[in-house]
């Protein structure tokens, strides 16, 4: 079982990289981005969110 979960680690982003390089090549920059900024903008909204939710704290000085 540990095995398993210590190839994956090593093997996903390898396989990533490599296909983030194939990409590169064959596409160039802006394609990358346009894969990249669904997520981004997700964790973004995320954020915003949240912060918009969490009241604040005021400090409390002796």
């Amino acid at each position: 079982m540990q095995i398993g979960i210590e190839s994956d680690l090593a093997t996903l982003p390898l396989a990533a990289s490599f296909f983030a390089g194939s990409l590169l090549h064959s596409s160039g920059w802006a394609t990358i981005n346009w894969f990249v900024l669904p997520a981004v903008a997700l964790v973004l909204v995320a954020l915003v969110w949240r912060a918009a939710r969490t009241p604040t704290r005021k400090a409390h000085f002796a």
